[in-house]
């Protein structure tokens, strides 16, 4: 994978579907996930950077993503 030098890992959901997309900076990986959120194109779920989550959205019940969540996402993904 031409993506796996870059260390940041965003993880969403679209469609249903988990994906994670490849970042060089956190900024840059929650910035995505924001804008997403806004158009509503995706579903955000968490940044982690270095295997360590360093953002998570919050859902609609306002409960942060636990990181059984973010590990059961990231593994679907990929």
């Amino acid at each position: 994978m031409s993506n796996s030098a870059k260390k940041v890992e965003a993880i969403f959901n679209r469609h249903s579907e988990a994906e994670i997309q490849y970042f060089d900076t956190q900024e840059e990986a929650i910035q995505f996930l924001e804008n997403g959120l806004k158009t509503k194109e995706l579903q955000p779920v968490a940044v982690i950077s270095n295997y360590k989550v360093v953002w998570r959205h919050h859902n609609n019940r306002g409960k942060a993503y636990t990181d059984d969540y973010i590990k059961e996402s990231r593994a679907r993904a990929l």
